[in-house]
């Protein structure tokens, strides 16, 4: 489980350096070209419904928050104040690159 979920945040971080690169700026999609993926996360591929699904995966990387915004832990740390997690929003899919949220959306449910 510890090999597999490493090659995931660093695939997804891959994914994620890819798509803020200033260099790469003209393989962004857009908003204009893109297509975001509509109702429940999990729907764009089965891939992200396993990893989500908690009788497959019990300690999943990723949580949908009661503001409805689906985020991915990329970082943990342990300290003296307890334990420490880094969350991130997911915009595109890890598996299969669909756009699931919006950063407008993010920011508005998050209130930014």
């Amino acid at each position: 489980m510890q090999k597999s979920t490493f090659i995931l945040v660093a695939s997804f971080s891959t994914l994620l350096l890819s798509c803020t690169s200033n260099s790469q700026k003209e393989n962004v999609p857009t908003m204009e070209k893109s297509i975001v993926v509509t109702g429940e996360f999990g729907t764009c591929c089965k891939d992200l419904k396993d990893a989500m699904d908690p009788s497959k995966v019990h300690n999943s990387f990723f949580r949908i928050e009661k503001n409805n915004v689906l985020y991915l832990t990329v970082g943990y740390v342990n300290s003296e104040a307890g334990s420490g997690y880094f969350d991130q929003a997911v915009i595109y899919c890890p598996f299969c690159g669909q756009k699931v949220q919006e950063r407008v959306e993010i920011k508005g449910k998050a209130g930014l």
